[in-house]
């Protein structure tokens, strides 16, 4: 058999398999999304090999357009879950990678190729890299838009969800913050930093700094007097004046 043959088989195969997988009809349905589209999924019972075993179960994922109830993406995936923008999806391949897949398309806009995708938040999504250098694991972070796009090199420590269009980044072990367009916009000077909401972010300078709250300008609007702040949440926040052991005396800001 010469190797034109060959290519042309295997893309028979190929084809045909795809399409097995697309017609599938023994499944279950998950989470029905307001998009249109259905998590579905499969469960593979494995029995025990000896009397004292216990058997398996091995759960597949895909989805489901409920308007056509056609399957716009095969049953063969370990997760699937909403990234919280219309029609587009988190995917785990059996590789466990991370993929960004447009259901509405039925196209990836990320291959599987990230150790994690986090859901969306404010137009930008968290993506992670790992790698194994000198026997240890080592975690990158980086940002994408809802094409796909890499906004943010996946080359930082850390980096927070997009709130208020800025994110927290690490560096020199100190944190900060960048836009999405990954333009620094309050240098990396903090022991911690929160996410933005209202405008506003708890900071603390450092381990022995009480927090407060700092405006997209980098200037405290509101006075490090915390011991402990949290991020604003429909116009109000929680804060502690106050520590004794594990108790703290908390109170609300607006």
């Amino acid at each position: 058999m010469n190797i034109d043959m060959k290519k042309t088989i295997s893309f028979i195969f190929m084809v045909f398999g795809s399409l097995l997988l697309f017609a599938q009809t023994d499944y279950k349905t998950s989470t029905k999304n307001k998009d249109g589209f259905t998590i579905i999924y499969t469960i593979t019972y494995t029995k025990p090999t000896t009397i004292y075993g216990s058997g398996s179960s091995e759960y597949k994922y895909g989805l489901l357009e409920e308007k056509t109830q056609k399957i716009v993406l095969p049953i063969i995936y370990k997760s699937v879950y909403t990234s919280y923008e219309d029609g587009l999806y988190i995917v785990q391949d059996e590789s466990e990678k991370y993929g960004l897949y447009n259901a509405k398309t039925q196209a990836y806009l990320v291959v599987p190729s990230y150790n994690k995708i986090e859901a969306f938040t404010d137009g930008v999504s968290i993506v992670q890299k790992k790698a194994f250098v000198n026997g240890w694991n080592e975690y990158t972070y980086g940002a994408i838009d809802k094409i796909g796009k890499l906004i943010v090199p996946d080359t930082f420590t850390y980096l927070g969800n997009c709130r208020d269009g800025l994110m927290s980044f690490k560096q020199n072990g100190k944190y900060g913050y960048l836009d999405k367009q990954a333009k620094i916009v309050i240098p990396a000077m903090y022991e911690r930093a929160e996410n933005f909401a209202n405008g506003l972010a708890p900071v603390q300078l450092d381990e022995n700094s009480k927090y407060g709250y700092i405006n997209k300008e980098n200037k405290f609007v509101i006075e490090p007097k915390y011991v402990l702040a949290e991020t604003f949440y429909e116009g109000y926040a929680s804060v502690y004046a106050s520590k004794k052991f594990y108790s703290m005396k908390a109170g609300n800001i607006n």
